[in-house]
């Protein structure tokens, strides 16, 4: 008797089934489980961190509202001072030794980080004659309370550089030396001998030449080395900057968080909301270090009745501020002729458009209407040599239209580089560009 075939050819194929279900109801178990542990873990992390750190206030401003946007840019003012400087509140006022502006844009990731020298000679609020910008803190230290040194830096930086300072992030030397250690040192090539002492610093430092890891007190002898110039230790302290987030952003850089966040809260003054502190960090892993841009206010040193400054003039430091922080180069802008149409029929949108490209530095030659007024998109129009021009136009309407269309046309004006055309989806506001937060808002 033959034995029967249908019923093993039927059973077979169930049992993997079977079993690759098991297997990925396991596997969704043991993902759904470390999910829920991991944003515990990130969570319970992030809330000791938030409640160490010493906040103080924001002055309350109008302008202050813009910050509360979720997807707009901010330029946030991050300051070095001595141990105590900031969270302790020193009797002796301290001077900033790290004075830099972040622009943080979380819809694209882009980091823009301008350094500014500390012996710049600015004009400092309440103060009689132009000083080192570094002199800032201490003024205000000695006359406010907690984060007054801060405040001070941030209403001089704004009024030199007229941009908006949305928040300031001051990290005292103890900090510094506590991350460097917590990620396990980072990796720097030093290319000379670096020695130097002030015994009215308590600092002496030696470092010989060559690739090293430093450990957390040699990582700050080697930020704050300025024997051969302070733009020199600028540059030391940007690529320094870029090796440590590299390694803080690394999963070695994560496992160690928890250690970081009840090192370092206690250390840290800010006015930044636990909220958008909260935001910032859940776009980290959005945040591009290839897409980090560095730069140093220009200048050049020299004597003002026989102390030494870092001269600067106002209107090129402004566009080296666009430029870093926003992206924006004023000067290249400067050489694009624009003729800007109203395409949507609402009042003043033609105007509009053009008050934008202008505070961009685009020379904005004719201002007029279109030939028709159903245009539901904004349209870009160059010449098909162009599209470089385009792609610059495309990106400074980004924040200002929902869609913007670039067009080739071969009879544009002789006197012009591009027409747009405002469409309908334009909204007659920077927000949500790059530009929004390197331009200061009246």
């Amino acid at each position: 008797m033959s034995m029967p075939l249908i019923g093993p050819v039927e059973q077979e194929p169930k049992r993997p089934r079977r079993r690759a279900a098991r297997v990925l109801a396991v596997l969704a178990g043991v993902l759904l489980v470390a999910g829920v542990t991991g944003a515990f873990w990130l969570g319970s992390t992030l809330y000791g961190f938030f409640s160490h750190v010493q906040q103080v206030p924001q002055d309350a401003d109008p302008g202050s509202q813009h910050a509360a946007a979720a997807d707009r840019p901010l330029n946030i003012l991050v300051l070095g001072v001595d141990a105590g400087a900031g969270a302790g509140e020193p009797s002796a006022p301290q001077r900033s030794d790290t004075i830099m502006v972040a622009n943080v844009n979380p819809t694209t990731g882009r980091v823009g980080l301008l350094s500014i020298p500390r012996d710049t000679r600015v004009a400092i609020p309440g103060r009689p004659h132009p000083e080192k910008i570094a002199h800032a803190h201490a003024y205000g230290q000695a006359e406010g309370g907690p984060g007054a040194g801060a405040q001070r830096v941030e209403e001089t930086v704004e009024d030199f550089l007229g941009i908006r300072i949305d928040y300031f992030v001051e990290i005292d030397f103890d900090a510094f030396r506590a991350l460097v250690d917590a990620v396990g040192g980072v990796e720097v090539c030093i290319d000379k001998p670096m020695r130097y002492t002030a015994r009215s610093q308590n600092l002496r430092i030696d470092l010989k030449p060559g690739c090293q890891v430093l450990d957390g007190e040699k990582a700050l002898h080697y930020v704050r080395y300025r024997q051969d110039g302070d733009i020199f230790r600028i540059q030391r302290q940007q690529q320094f900057l870029r090796a440590l987030a590299d390694k803080v952003l690394s999963m070695q850089g994560v496992l160690k968080l928890p250690q970081l966040a009840s090192t370092l809260g206690s250390q840290i003054t800010t006015n930044m909301p636990a909220s958008r502190m909260l935001g910032l960090a859940a776009l980290l892993p959005r945040f591009d270090l290839d897409r980090l841009e560095m730069g140093i206010l220009p200048g050049r040193p020299g004597y003002v009745d026989g102390l030494s400054y870092w001269l600067v003039d106002e209107a090129a430091a402004r566009r080296e501020a666009m430029k870093i922080l926003a992206g924006v180069d004023v000067e290249a802008n400067a050489q694009v002729r624009l003729e800007v149409l109203n395409g949507n029929g609402r009042r003043g949108a033609a105007g509009q458009a053009a008050d934008l490209l202008r505070s961009l530095g685009f020379r904005v030659v004719t201002v007029g209407n279109a030939e028709r007024f159903d245009f539901a998109t904004t349209v870009v129009v160059v010449r098909p040599e162009d599209t470089a021009v385009a792609d610059r136009l495309r990106q400074a309407l980004a924040g200002s239209a929902v869609t913007v269309r670039v067009e080739t046309a071969e009879d544009l004006p002789e006197g012009i580089d591009a027409r747009i055309v405002v469409g309908a989806d334009f909204t007659g506001t920077a927000a949500g560009t790059a530009t929004a937060a390197a331009g200061r808002e009246g």
